[in-house]
């Protein structure tokens, strides 16, 4: 960590010695903990891959870049337990006590409130002279590591809201099971298939539901849709009655299914990276089957690419008035 205990007030010691002892057993101890840092840590090297090559597969970028991480996650840290110690900022119970999506997508606004700006007092000199380095070398680094900057300490503040939610003995309010539960994930929060991008679910019932695909708070843009994704679930009844009745499955009537079907289709803008889409297709799949109880084999995903996305509601009497 290259925050140095120097100039501190006692309450500021005494915080820097929280956070220091608090992350070095995270990253020596929890596994949970551990994974998860290095999902973080290998997203960023791949965004930063995007601009800068093999060069981070080499050691001389890796060591330095560890570090450069590690630091961002414990000053993030270290500004979420400041923000919690504040007195002019509260936090009730309720807020603690939603699912830890909806708690990250207000990570960013919570810092830019109480720091002014954010991305301006997280430098050091040593994480100064590495973003220096790649500029120099690269000059398209410097928006991906500005990005990087406010992502990773806002994961670092994430970390420290939900310890403290831990710490007060409290629980993320309880997923209530009735026909608004969710079919892909729980619809009250907001289901994160990659670290900066995530669903939120606009319509659902017990047998269909529709999710927006959104850009995480830190990334500045006018629209943050960058995608849809529609769920459909089919009883293995209705299903094989399909099978029966309908044209499309002539030849085949003697198929019969015994468990749910599920249908996705996946609608993603042009922002959306093609690297970036089997991950979010993954995470989708992997979620729908551990939540419905189905098998891959039954889950069937369509996807698409377009530019924008566009939305249409069709009125005869205004389109003859338009002719």
């Amino acid at each position: 960590m290259i925050i140095e205990d120097v100039g501190l007030d006692k309450k500021d010691k005494e915080r820097f010695k929280f956070v220091d002892r608090r992350l070095k057993y995270l990253l020596a101890e929890d596994v949970e903990f551990q994974n998860q840092f290095k999902d973080m840590f290998e997203y960023y090297k791949n965004k930063l891959s995007k601009v800068l090559g093999n060069k981070v597969k080499n050691d001389e970028f890796l060591d330095p870049y560890f570090t450069y991480v590690t630091d961002l996650f414990y000053q993030g840290y270290y500004l979420g337990r400041e923000m919690l110690e504040h007195k002019e900022v509260e936090f009730g119970e309720r807020f603690f006590q939603q699912p830890d999506g909806v708690i990250k997508e207000q990570v960013f606004d919570l810092l830019e409130g109480v720091t002014g700006n954010l991305v301006q007092i997280l430098s050091h000199k040593e994480s100064a002279e590495f973003e220096t380095a790649l500029i120099e070398e690269n000059e398209a680094a410097q928006m991906t590591l500005l990005q990087i900057k406010k992502d990773i300490a806002c994961l670092g503040t994430l970390q420290a809201l939900i310890d403290e939610r831990n710490e007060k003995g409290l629980v993320v309010t309880p997923e209530i099971d009735d026909d608004f539960k969710g079919l892909l994930s729980r619809s009250d929060d907001l289901f994160f298939v990659d670290t900066q991008k995530y669903l939120i679910c606009i319509l659902t019932d017990n047998n269909s539901e529709i999710w927006d695909l959104c850009l995480w708070s830190t990334i500045p843009t006018r629209n943050k849709k960058i995608g849809e994704v529609h769920v459909s679930v089919f009883e293995a009844e209705q299903t094989n009655t399909m099978i029966e009745r309908l044209p499309y499955y002539q030849g085949f009537e003697a198929f019969k299914r015994e468990q749910k079907s599920v249908s996705v289709t996946l609608s993603l803008t042009e922002r959306v990276d093609e690297k970036d889409q089997f991950p979010i297709i993954s995470n989708i799949v992997e979620a729908i089957k551990n939540r419905l109880h189905v098998g891959y084999e039954d889950i069937n995903v369509t996807v698409s690419k377009t530019e924008e996305l566009s939305t249409y509601k069709y009125n005869p009497t205004t389109a003859s008035e338009e002719e």
